[in-house]
């Protein structure tokens, strides 16, 4: 008979207590016998955030002086029934007295797309305030916000109680028509009018009266601008220039429909996103400082994403060398930092995303942020940025300046497309080198995937494999235009490095001994007799004396002069 075992996870809470306070570890002092109802409190307040432990006879800053003497067993055994029967939906929580030390220890689960109550009626939950972690009641709004990022409602198809259809602006629908026939001029939703197009979209919903009542997607696509100031007043979008002093150039803000107001800040965009244009074979390549492609893509994440139950705008920053958009609501449960690229799409707002899609504002929901990076990279410029996003916020930075046209020149003679090629060969092209574990994490996909993608690019000749590093090819190096920093850290041989100096007199024209120094890593006699070995054997020549002494190509030089 097989046996199966389990092994007992072993915590370490010493080491928890030494991180200090989070908002998934809380103290708290039993000097003074601490209350049940303080208990279940923070317990509800762990449940509601991201889970985590309660010390019991721990003091905020970490010294551990031990439960009140008045604590027996019995009292041990009591308080996870007291959590049980006071908190709604019942919670079940691991209990654990450390004897050394003489403290107690409540494991919260993580968030199970629930929100717990006391029997009360009183919600709770972590928040981050300036003097540390707290346990806070939650608001209504906070309430929707949690349970929204949970999945467990999409407030973009609740319905506005207070509006009416005439809330709704002519002007609006026939904004919105002529972007679905800018799409498809066939598209049957044109025939229809406003209230079944309305019906249609999910605009509105029909009370027990028969009465139209607008949904927050309905408002925010087809609402007059003073019905969007009144009934969703969240909404609102901050377009700002800074200058290289840190003064604003341009501040406006926006309340308008979602439409009109991507429209306006476009317009105000492409004013202020210069560009300069590159000769590639027989084409002219346009090279903007931002893509547009990515900023209507990084923007439209924002409006159709955000939290609209926060009560701050959406923040659009101009900056000497990136651009900034901040939006309200941090990633929805299950996305993180390490995963949002390769994650499945989790609308926030599910229904107006599905309405964006539908509408044509966006061709895929969910698929925003590929495009961001790919437009990003293939443009010659760093990956967008998103390390700034916390919990209440999702920053994404747009690194602009100058754009490495070699990259840009390899990246379309080669049609690459693929974002995970691109991750790839531009973090190489800036760090040089990278290993299985950097670029799973790079990619965001296991290590298996990323082998696979790797191999991939070898095949193409596009990188080489050394050791347990991965490195650009050279060939790729001399498409860049770099070639001697490949020479320089690949350390050849004498040979090598012979063979290397031919190729940089092909590339370059002539070559320098000081040149030969810096392009193979050497020492000036070395390189002397590196040189010296090439005349002989009658490959390179001298050309000029003394300080303007260089080495060309002998073989190439006599048959130009026949």
């Amino acid at each position: 008979m097989e046996q199966q075992l389990k092994l007992k996870v072993v915590i370490n809470y010493n080491a928890l207590i030494k991180k200090g306070e989070t908002l998934e570890i809380e103290f708290k002092s039993d000097k003074r016998p601490l209350s049940d109802k303080d208990i279940y409190e923070c317990v509800i307040g762990l449940a509601n955030t991201k889970g985590g432990y309660l010390f019991i006879g721990v003091e905020d800053n970490g010294k551990i002086t031990g439960l009140n003497k008045v604590r027996d067993q019995s009292w041990q055994t009591k308080i996870k029934a007291a959590i049980r029967n006071n908190i709604m939906p019942p919670l079940d929580v691991k209990c654990e007295y450390i004897e050394e030390g003489n403290y107690f220890v409540i494991q919260v689960p993580s968030p199970q797309k629930i929100l717990y109550y006391s029997t009360k009626g009183v919600y709770y939950h972590r928040v981050m305030k300036i003097e540390g972690p707290e346990t806070v009641p939650m608001l209504p709004n906070e309430q929707l916000s949690r349970l929204s990022n949970l999945g467990r409602i999409d407030i973009s198809q609740e319905e506005l109680s207070e509006a009416a259809f005439d809330d709704f602006d002519p002007v609006e629908f026939a904004r919105l028509k002529n972007l679905i026939s800018q799409i498809s001029s066939n598209n049957p939703l044109l025939n229809l009018s406003n209230e079944e197009l309305a019906k249609a979209l999910g605009f509105v919903k029909t009370n027990n009266k028969g009465v139209l009542i607008p949904t927050l997607t309905g408002m925010l696509i087809v609402g007059k601008e003073s019905s969007i100031n009144k009934f969703i007043p969240t909404h609102e979008v901050a377009f700002q220039v800074i200058d290289e002093n840190l003064n604003p150039k341009t501040n406006k803000f926006f309340k308008k429909s979602i439409i009109a107001t991507i429209e306006e800040i476009y317009s105000l965009f492409e004013a202020y996103n210069k560009e300069k244009e590159i000769n590639l074979e027989l084409q002219r390549i346009s090279i903007p400082d931002y893509s547009p492609f990515a900023f209507r893509e990084a923007l439209l994440n924002a409006l159709i994403h955000r939290d609209y139950s926060i009560n701050q705008s959406i923040y659009i920053r101009f900056e000497s060398d990136h651009l900034k958009i901040i939006s309200p609501g941090g990633f929805i449960e299950g996305i993180t930092l390490d995963n949002f690229i390769t994650h499945e799409p989790k609308p926030r707002n599910r229904q107006l995303a599905e309405v964006c899609q539908r509408i044509g504002l966006v061709e895929r929901v969910g698929r925003g942020i590929d495009k961001i990076f790919i437009e990003q990279l293939r443009l010659g410029r760093c990956a967008p940025d998103y390390s700034s996003t916390d919990n209440n916020t999702v920053r994404v930075m747009l690194p602009g300046g100058e754009s490495n046209l070699n990259f840009v020149k390899f990246v379309v003679q080669n049609k690459i497309t693929n974002l995970y090629e691109l991750l790839i060969l531009s973090t190489l092209q800036e760090h040089k080198k990278i290993d299985l574990k950097t670029s799973a994490k790079l990619i965001q996909e296991n290590q298996q995937s990323a082998k696979k993608r790797l191999s991939n690019l070898i095949s193409k000749n596009f990188i080489k494999n050394k050791g347990k590093d991965y490195t650009l090819s050279s060939w790729v190096y001399r498409e860049l235009n770099i070639l001697d920093e490949y020479i320089r850290l690949s350390g050849f041989d004498g040979i090598q490095q012979e063979t290397m100096i031919m190729q940089y007199i092909e590339e370059k024209g002539s070559i320098t001994r000081a040149e030969v120094e810096t392009l193979c890593n050497i020492p000036s006699k070395t390189a002397s007799r590196r040189i010296d070995k090439l005349i002989e054997n009658g490959k390179v020549k001298v050309v000029g004396r003394n300080r303007s002494t260089k080495y060309i190509n002998k073989i190439k030089n006599d048959q130009q002069n026949g």
